[in-house]
């Protein structure tokens, strides 16, 4: 029973560590430099792609971005 028990444990220990792994879109990378914000893709996958992205202001700022 104890057996059980701590495989069971382990299990959902395990279970639990890789079902809270995939937060890319809220922390995981960032649009934070100068070849990312120049790339044309939305890296952080926040729907803003590079000068459009807060996180590239930065590097835009000298950017004109509205023609």
């Amino acid at each position: 029973m104890k057996t059980l028990s701590l495989l069971l444990s382990l299990t959902l220990l395990l279970f639990g560590a890789f079902a809270c792994d995939d937060d890319s879109s809220e922390e995981g990378t960032k649009e934070n430099t100068a070849a990312l914000c120049d790339d044309g893709i939305d890296n952080d996958e926040d729907g803003d792609i590079d000068c459009a992205d807060t996180d590239c202001t930065t590097f835009c700022d000298a950017v004109d971005t509205d023609g």
